[in-house]
């Protein structure tokens, strides 16, 4: 799998074989600022929250970034791409994240309470975005806090 990865440029951007739309480097400064500040915001934002999905993580430098932020919540990082999670495991690994090898349409097994959910760049995507904003309903709470 990893082995699949092939180099573009030393240190920041990789081909994971999939051809999808992702921001994939070895180290932060080889995603952009604009993805970055997303996350960050984000994770200000979700301060205090105990359980924090991102649906669609991608290698999930966005998730470490988030579980940085809230060391107190657990991270869970959702995306169908396996090489994507291999990857991220390398370079974008915290105690506080779980990577979840899950295809977007089946998010709702998750089955969790999640007080925080983030979701950048998925709606556009989707051939049912109305079926997956149901879906990121189901996994949230009354006091949950979207990012989408």
């Amino acid at each position: 799998m990893l082995s699949k990865i092939k180099m573009k440029v030393l240190g920041q951007r990789y081909d994971l074989g999939h051809g999808g739309e992702r921001q994939i480097a070895t180290r932060l400064i080889g995603i952009r600022s604009d993805h970055l500040t997303r996350y960050y915001h984000a994770g200000k934002k979700l301060s205090g929250c105990k359980m924090i999905l991102d649906a669609a993580s991608g290698i999930g430098y966005g998730s470490k970034i988030m579980a940085e932020m809230n060391h107190k919540a657990r991270v869970f990082a959702v995306d169908k791409d396996i090489n994507s999670h291999f990857f991220g495991n390398n370079y974008y690994h915290h105690k506080n994240l779980i990577r979840v090898p899950l295809l977007i349409e089946d998010i709702k097994k998750l089955g969790s309470d999640f007080d925080g959910i983030t979701s950048f760049e998925t709606i556009e995507h989707l051939n049912e975005p109305n079926h997956f904003l149901k879906d990121l309903a189901y996994l949230s709470n009354r006091s949950t806090k979207f990012f989408i």
